[in-house]
């Protein structure tokens, strides 16, 4: 409040005390008026579609940031696959499964 009396004296060039004054009377107007011209339920309104606007964009957000999450989830998961074949990791998989292969037809020999 002592700010606006500030400014009020500093712009009319009147003493504090006057824009002391003229600030209560302006606040007391305010107020008087506010709620018969339905400036509160105004501001009702405002905060309302406020809150539902800023609902809307944390699940936006939410939204963004999953499928962000589920994109690198899904690219770390073909690095993991690139790397794993530069380093010969594929080529342990076709080895075991070649090793498989061979191994299956002599133990169906034995039983023979």
């Amino acid at each position: 409040m002592e700010d606006l009396i500030k400014k009020i004296a500093a712009s009319a060039g009147i003493s504090d005390e006057q824009a002391k004054k003229a600030a209560e009377t302006a606040m007391a107007y305010v107020k008087e008026h506010a709620d018969k011209d339905g400036f509160m339920d105004k501001v009702g309104d405002f905060a309302e579609g406020a809150k539902e606007k800023f609902g809307d964009l944390a699940e936006g957000a939410k939204e963004k940031f999953e499928d962000l999450q589920e994109g690198a989830s899904e690219a770390f998961g073909k690095l993991k696959g690139f790397a794993s074949g530069l380093f010969g990791g594929d080529k342990k998989d076709e080895k075991k499964e070649d090793e498989k292969k061979i191994e299956e037809p002599k133990k169906e020999e034995e039983k023979k």
